[in-house]
């Protein structure tokens, strides 16, 4: 029974966010993700001259949904 002179203490736990990261030591630099990213989070920061290109998700526009997760080819996307 709540006590009304008292003030209530409640845990809120506040549910984690996921984001998409790239580990660029897997990554094969195909592009795919950043071919299906729908919110076009993933950014391409480096075109290699023989190897493909290096990306990375912009954090602060990822929404976690997983796409390029669901897209990438090597497992280099993972959901942190």
């Amino acid at each position: 029974m709540p006590y009304p002179d008292r003030e209530e203490s409640r845990i809120v736990k506040k549910k984690k966010s996921l984001r998409s990261y790239i580990d660029p030591s897997v990554c094969a630099g195909c592009k795919t993700c950043y071919l299906n990213c729908p919110r076009e989070a993933v950014k391409i920061i480096k075109k290699g001259i023989f190897s493909g290109a290096i990306c990375q998700v912009d954090r602060e526009i990822c929404v976690g949904c997983g796409v390029c997760a669901k897209f990438c080819i090597t497992g280099a996307i993972t959901l942190e």
